[in-house]
């Protein structure tokens, strides 16, 4: 039998209708869109004509479409968006449609149906044994598939695709007993023309964590970023494990940040897209587990370089995101140096609180400033103030222009004196301050010059001497009595420690009995550091006692210290000094019977 397929009565195309689909162009006199109408002729074994003017043989005046032929079958899209060896996880989509490299979907739609239309994909996912049974598989067809559990290798799963109409026409499946193709081991998207295709499944997570190079927070000033921002990798799961993903196991940006880039930032490391600085493969040529990323290239650069990375399998599981920030500047290029003016205040300096103002600027961005107060005798060196902070470590903001940078000084001392000799007590002198000294540094721990500003002697008011007090409360002696041997005191370094790891000094001040009141509002204790006085804290008054004897009045006041590793290992010079309300000191003989140990 044969069909004649008519076209708008225009066209008559003699068909085979066993695989036959509507063809909206197949005459080419005439597009029709619509549909096709359909004749029949019949013949019997001696050649006569059958239904010859029957009109139910003759159906041209319906419109329609014929479509047995099913639509082309889907391809795989292996490896999607950078994963590696057929390894996939639950963020791939496994019934959607690839359509670029950076597409996590698995299929990839083959040619569309001409008939009907529609186009539907077919899987079937089974264990692979090693071939592939149509019978079996064709129970389990699904438009929506489901990812299936982890498996110890990349081969343990078999996915058969196929695609069906409207109508239900499907494409062909693969016979019976075909080996299920093998993935491909390239870490890329890469389409593989196949109806079948073994994979493996990993839905565990790698890690990734800090293990050298730069340190957190770290402030480089030489003229070469030396190290890199190092990380450990490794992926997880017994069951499951596809590995880390070669040539790009991490990924991440590096930014610098700095006075002409505060935003955007310089994306050193990664892809601007759409004017974000995106991740991008940073492994470098060393082998796993240790992956540095260099920052050589960017070793003149000023600013602060932010690390941030995650490690990635070759299933496409990410760790969580690690961060780090190091800041940059060549000290060693003119102009990267902070600078710091002399100070003004207003004279006379005198109270507990005196204020003296500066300003600073710098290239990049201010840190603090640290103060120092030299006094003309009396101390062992110049008072060593608390630094100004001037901004925190990459800052929201950074501060470099003609920056507020003075010092509000509390305690302040108008003149010291030092005990020389205790029952009677005898002083070294009425000493008042004769400079402020400030350096300026920036993030990256550049000083500035040294800014020292004079203070004239007229311009402080002049204070009273202790010795100069009254009979019933002229001091007779004051000293740190304890500790009065020598001491030993762990910084804590390493544990077990060997020694106590603080220890509690004593001060007395001694007088007449019966009239003699504490001669201090406060008692500051210092330690020689560096060549200046450092305070360590203030004492606390601990109560007076009269034995009733000539000097038998005694005034004490106790402070704890717990040295820690601030001040290394070594005699620790201590000072106890006592300050009136006025502001006149007095400076007690050097304690030097504390060793700082290390353990």
């Amino acid at each position: 039998m044969d069909s004649y397929i008519v076209a708008d009565g225009s066209c008559r195309c003699e068909q085979d209708v066993a695989n036959y689909e509507f063809n909206p162009v197949a005459c080419t006199t005439i597009t029709n869109p619509l549909g096709e109408s359909i004749s029949v002729n019949a013949t019997d074994n001696a050649g006569n004509s059958l239904f010859v003017a029957a009109v139910p043989a003759n159906i041209a005046a319906m419109s329609i479409r014929l479509d047995n032929r099913a639509p082309g079958a889907p391809t795989y899209m292996a490896n999607p968006n950078l994963r590696q060896n057929g390894w996939l996880n639950a963020t791939v989509g496994l019934n959607g449609s690839n359509t670029s490299a950076t597409d996590n979907d698995w299929l990839v739609n083959g040619t569309a149906d001409a008939g009907v239309g529609g186009y539907t994909r077919m899987q079937r996912i089974a264990a692979n044994t090693g071939g592939l049974v149509d019978a079996a598989l064709a129970a389990t067809a699904s438009a929506t598939a489901t990812l299936p559990a982890p498996s110890l290798n990349n081969n343990d799963w078999c996915s058969v695709i196929s695609a069906t109409d409207a109508l239900g026409n499907e494409s062909a499946l693969p016979a019976a007993g075909t080996v299920c193709t093998s993935p491909p081991p390239v870490a890329s998207s890469t389409p593989v023309a196949a109806q079948h295709l073994s994979f493996g499944v990993d839905i565990a997570p790698p890690t990734i964590a800090f293990s050298g190079g730069l340190a957190s927070n770290a402030r480089l000033n030489a003229a070469t970023v030396a190290a890199e921002f190092q990380v450990t990798v490794s992926d997880t799961g017994t069951t499951g494990n596809s590995g880390m993903l070669s040539g790009s196991a991490v990924r991440g940006t590096v930014q610098i940040r700095n006075v002409a880039n505060q935003s955007p930032q310089i994306c050193f490391a990664g892809a601007v897209v759409s004017g974000v600085c995106t991740p991008v493969s940073v492994n470098a040529a060393p082998p796993f587990p240790l992956v540095p990323t260099t920052t050589v290239a960017a070793a003149t650069t000023t600013g602060y370089f932010t690390y941030v990375a995650f490690s990635q399998d070759a299933a496409g599981n990410q760790s969580g995101t690690v961060t780090r920030v190091i800041a940059h500047d060549d000290g060693g290029i003119a102009g990267n140096i902070p600078a710091l003016t002399t100070a003004l205040f207003n004279v006379p300096l005198s109270g507990s609180t005196v204020v003296f103002n500066a300003n600073s600027s710098d290239n990049f961005d201010l840190w603090d400033v640290n103060y120092t107060m030299t006094y003309a005798g009396g101390l062992a060196g110049p008072i060593a103030y608390p630094a100004v902070i001037l901004n925190t470590f990459n800052a929201a903001t950074l501060v470099y222009s003609n920056v507020p940078a003075g010092i509000t000084v509390t305690g302040f001392m108008r003149q010291v004196e030092n005990v020389t000799g205790n029952a009677p007590v005898t002083v070294g002198g009425q000493f008042k301050p004769t400079a402020l000294t400030g350096i300026a540094r920036d993030q990256a721990n550049n000083p500035s010059a040294a800014a020292v500003t004079a203070i004239p002697a007229a311009s402080v008011t002049t204070g009273v001497s202790y010795l100069a007090a009254a009979a019933p409360q002229l001091i007779n002696s004051w000293a740190i009595t304890l500790p009065s041997a020598a001491t030993n005191v762990s910084t804590g370094a390493t544990t077990p420690a060997a020694n106590p790891l603080n220890v509690t000094y004593t001060m007395v001040a001694a007088g007449p009995t019966a009239t003699f009141s504490p001669p201090f509002t406060s008692v500051n204790m210092f330690v020689v550091s560096g060549g200046n006085l450092v305070q360590i804290g203030t004492a606390t008054f601990a109560g007076t006692t009269d034995d009733g004897s000539a000097q038998g009045r005694r005034h004490s006041w106790t402070f704890t210290w717990t040295p820690g590793t601030a001040f290394g290992t070594a005699v620790q010079t201590v000072y106890a000094i006592g300050v009136n309300a006025n502001g006149d000191a007095l400076v007690s003989p050097a304690n030097a019977n504390v060793t700082t140990t290390n353990p």
